[in-house]
């Protein structure tokens, strides 16, 4: 966002939409250059908030010792949250992750980081809304596994879910430490 706010800030709302078509530009595609900058970054973002609380998952996997077990050992491949999840009974880190995985935001996420993965990318645009007087990146519309997913704004989704996500996985470390330190 830096990138996008150095080609934009300062200027009146009906410059806006001037700068990002390269009007004040010093060199043709700079806007768009920064537009894709801060595209890329969202998406290894996303990817990379995805993949922590996929990590998390292996990590209680084999703290908790399901793959010692040949009832609870499965396939290092196929190691998720919903072929986990059953196996932890009434553990506490179960509810720490089932809150993380279960969250709206979170399979708004999942599904964007599956889509843009094996499906295609789903474009991420700077947009100008005048009626609810803004402007930033937003993730288009799209579709996964029948599933409709809106259009949202980039900043306000991605804080909202950090925040969340970092507050799960505290408690989750900490429960799963407690669950490890009882087995000692």
């Amino acid at each position: 966002m830096r990138a996008i706010a150095a080609k934009i800030d300062g200027r009146p709302d009906y410059e806006v939409m001037a700068a990002m078509m390269g009007a004040y530009d010093k060199e043709t595609g700079s806007f768009e250059d920064a537009r894709f900058t801060a595209y890329l970054h969202i998406v290894a973002t996303v990817h990379n908030m995805r993949a922590v609380a996929d990590n998390l998952v292996h990590l209680v996997y084999f703290a908790t010792g399901m793959n010692l077990d040949k009832d609870t050992c499965i396939e290092e491949k196929r190691i998720s949250w919903n072929k986990v999840k059953d196996s932890l009974g009434t553990l506490e880190v179960r509810e720490d992750l089932d809150a993380l995985h279960s969250h709206e935001y979170f399979k708004y996420l999942a599904a964007l980081d599956n889509h843009c993965k094996h499906r295609g990318i789903v474009d991420i645009g700077f947009s100008v809304n005048a009626i609810e007087d803004t402007h930033g990146m937003r993730i288009n519309a799209f579709s996964y596994e029948g599933t409709d997913y809106p259009q949202r704004w980039v900043r306000p989704l991605l804080n909202a879910e950090y925040q969340r996500q970092e507050t799960q996985i505290m408690l989750a470390g900490n429960h799963l430490n407690d669950y490890v330190a009882s087995l000692l």
